[in-house]
């Protein structure tokens, strides 16, 4: 199957502030979800958000669906990223855990946008 027409928007959505002496998440490895047949077959497009808890050694640990067009988006956009890879956010030096919320838009207008664009442009707010 090919790869999802999908892009990580380039704006924050929401930015908490941290204490002093912190540091946010940052993305080390990201898969592209899979555009679902039936929501191509639909015309289905739109952007998923989801938020992601993402714990002490970078890893997703749990994810909730914020706001999505549908279902089969929702389950593409939450498949692909538990598999992504974060450095994990510090706090005084130490490893914290840390809530995210990723945008990602799914695009059957723009099937050849460039997926590293998409892989390096992530917008994860943090709260």
């Amino acid at each position: 199957m090919k790869h999802a027409i999908a892009t990580i928007l380039s704006t924050l959505l929401a930015a908490a502030s941290l204490s002093a002496g912190s540091e946010t998440v940052s993305l080390q490895a990201s898969v592209l979800p899979e555009y679902p047949r039936e929501a191509r077959e639909l015309n289905v497009q739109g952007i998923v958000v989801i938020e992601a808890l993402i714990d002490e050694t970078g890893k997703v640990f749990a994810t909730d669906v914020i706001s999505s067009p549908a279902a089969q988006l929702s389950t593409a956009a939450v498949a692909a990223v538990q598999d992504w890879t974060f450095s994990p956010a510090l706090k005084n030096g130490h490893p914290v855990v840390q809530v995210v919320r990723i945008p990602i838009e799914f695009n059957l207008n723009d099937p050849l946008r460039d997926s590293v664009m998409a892989a390096g442009n992530q917008a994860i707010a943090s709260r």
